[in-house]
C-alpha cells in the first residue's frame, strides 16, 4: 500500500472511529437523560397521584391544553390529585410517536396515555423521521443542523444576531396568533435574548400592547418593524392576524396578498387568503389562488375542509356536509394509497400490553371514524371525539376565536378559547374513567 494510500485509509478509519464515539457520546447522554427524568417524575410522587402521559405533535405541543387539563381535573375531582405528563413534540408525525412510546413510558410510569396525532398522508411529507437514517442520533443531530443553518439563511443578515432562537420565537409567534399575548410575550422576551431591537422586540412589545387591549398601539409596532425588516415574514403574518381579528379586512387582505408573493409563501399562505376571499364572498379572487393550492404537496381535502367550515358559519349544513365527506373520501384514498406502515397502531399496541387506560383523541372538527376504523380490533382503546363540540361551536363562533390558524383546513392550533372547549370535553372522558394510582 503506498503512502497515500495509507494516508487515506488512516483519515476514513478515523472518520468511523469518530462517528461511532460521537454516536455512543449521545446514546450515553439520551440514556441518561430517561433515566434522570424518570427519577425526577417517580421520586416524590404522593400515593394519590394520577399520571397521565400526553403524546402528540404540535396541536399538544402549542396551546398548552396538558397543563390547562391538569386544572381542570383537579379542580372537577379531588379526591386524587392528577398530575399530566406533557411530552409532545411540534412537527413530528405517527412514527416518532412509536418510536419513543417505549421511552416515554419507562420514564414516566403513566396511570393512564392520551394520544392526539393524525395521519402522516394527510399533514406531512416524507419527513427525515421515516428514512433508514434517522435511527442514528448522529444522522439526526446533522440533519438538525442543517435545517437551523437553512432557517438562518431563509432570515438573512439580521440572522446571525441574538434575535433569533428557533423553539422559542416560533412558539412565541404562535401564541401570539392565538392571542395568549402574556406567554407570547415570555417566549418572544427569551428568544431575542434581551436585546432591544429586531423583529422579535416588535413582535413582542406588539403582544404587550395587545395584553393591555391597546390594538392601534400593537399595529403601530408591527407596522414600524415591517418598515424597518420588510423580509420578516413573521411581523407581516402577525399583523395580518390582528387586524383580521379587529375585523379589519381590508387590510389583513392586503398584507396576506403580500404575504403571498413573498419568497418561501407556503400552503398556509394562500389557505388564509383563500379562506378570507371566500368569508368576504369573493369567489373570483378565491379562484386565483386553486393552482397555487393544488400545486402543493397537501391534498386538496385542506381546501374543500376550508369551504365546509365557511358553509357551516353561513348556516348552510347541507353545503357543509358535503364538503366535509368530499374532503373524507379524499383523505381516506390518499391513507389507503400510502405505502407507509401504521404507527398509530403500533404506538396503541405497546400502550395496550401494559394494561395502560388508552385515550386516543381526534383532532377538533375531524370525524372519529377514521381513527377507529385503522385501529379496529384494539381493545380497551376509548376514543375522544372532538367533532361535535367544535362544530358547533363553529355555528355561532367566529374560526378565529378557536383557532390561532388554519393548517388543517378545518382546524388549527387552538386558541385559549379553543383550548378551554377541548379541555372540558376530554375531562368528561377521563372522569368517567375513574382513574386511580398505580402501585409504584
Amino acid at each position: 500500500m503506498s503512502s497515500a494510500q495509507q494516508k487515506i485509509a488512516a483519515a476514513l478509519l478515523g472518520a468511523v472511529v469518530a462517528a461511532i464515539l460521537l454516536e455512543s457520546t449521545l446514546w450515553i447522554s439520551s440514556t441518561l437523560g430517561t433515566l434522570l427524568r424518570g427519577r425526577a417524575a417517580t421520586g416524590a410522587a404522593p400515593a394519590d397521584e394520577v399520571r397521565i402521559l400526553c403524546l402528540g405533535d404540535s396541536m399538544t405541543f402549542i396551546g398548552g391544553y396538558p397543563a390547562q387539563l391538569e386544572d381542570e381535573l383537579n379542580r372537577l375531582d379531588r379526591r386524587v390529585h392528577y398530575r399530566i405528563i406533557d411530552r409532545s413534540r411540534p412537527g413530528i408525525g405517527s412514527l416518532f410517536i412509536a418510536a419513543h412510546v417505549d421511552e416515554n413510558l419507562n420514564a414516566y410510569h403513566p396511570d393512564a396515555v392520551i394520544v392526539m396525532i393524525g395521519a402522516d398522508a394527510g399533514f406531512y411529507r416524507k419527513s427525515p423521521q421515516r428514512y433508514w437514517w434517522w435511527k442514528s442520533r448522529t444522522a439526526r443531530l446533522a440533519a438538525t443542523a442543517a435545517e437551523q443553518l437553512r432557517q438562518k439563511q431563509d432570515l438573512g443578515a439580521d440572522s446571525q444576531s441574538a434575535d433569533w432562537r428557533a423553539n422559542d420565537a416560533d412558539a412565541g409567534i404562535h401564541y401570539f396568533i392565538g392571542r395568549d399575548y402574556r406567554k407570547a410575550t415570555e417566549l418572544l422576551k427569551k428568544a431575542a435574548g434581551g436585546a432591544e431591537h429586531g423583529p422579535l422586540f416588535y413582535l413582542r412589545r406588539a403582544a404587550q400592547a395587545l395584553e393591555r387591549s391597546d390594538a392601534e398601539t400593537a399595529l403601530d409596532l408591527l407596522n414600524r418593524g415591517m418598515r424597518e425588516y420588510p423580509e420578516d415574514r413573521r411581523l407581516l403574518k402577525a399583523a395580518y392576524w390582528t387586524h383580521y381579528t379587529h375585523r379589519n379586512h381590508d387590510e389583513a387582505r392586503r398584507l396576506m396578498q403580500k404575504a403571498v408573493a413573498m419568497p418561501g409563501a407556503d400552503w398556509d399562505d394562500f389557505a388564509s387568503l383563500s379562506y378570507l376571499y371566500l368569508e368576504d364572498g369573493d369567489q373570483v379572487g378565491a379562484g386565483s389562488l386553486h393552482p397555487h393550492l393544488r400545486s402543493g404537496y397537501v391534498p386538496d381535502d385542506r381546501l374543500l375542509r376550508c369551504y365546509a367550515i365557511l358553509a357551516l358559519s353561513r348556516g348552510d349544513e347541507a353545503q357543509a356536509r358535503l364538503y366535509f365527506d368530499k374532503a373524507d373520501e379524499l383523505l381516506e384514498a390518499l391513507v389507503a394509497d400510502s405505502s407507509n406502515p401504521d404507527h398509530n397502531r403500533e404506538t396503541a399496541q405497546k400502550i395496550l400490553s401494559r394494561k395502560l387506560p388508552l385515550f386516543w383523541m381526534q383532532y377538533p372538527v375531524r370525524r372519529v371514524s377514521m381513527l377507529k376504523k385503522s385501529l379496529v380490533g384494539l381493545e380497551g382503546i376509548r376514543f375522544v371525539d372532538n367533532e361535535a363540540p367544535f362544530k358547533k361551536a363553529l355555528r355561532k363562533t367566529p374560526f378565529t376565536e378557536l383557532f390561532a390558524d388554519q393548517y388543517g383546513g378545518d382546524f388549527g392550533h387552538l386558541s385559549p378559547k379553543g383550548v378551554k372547549l377541548l379541555v372540558g370535553n376530554l375531562s368528561k372522558q377521563i372522569l368517567k374513567a375513574d382513574l386511580r394510582p398505580a402501585a409504584r
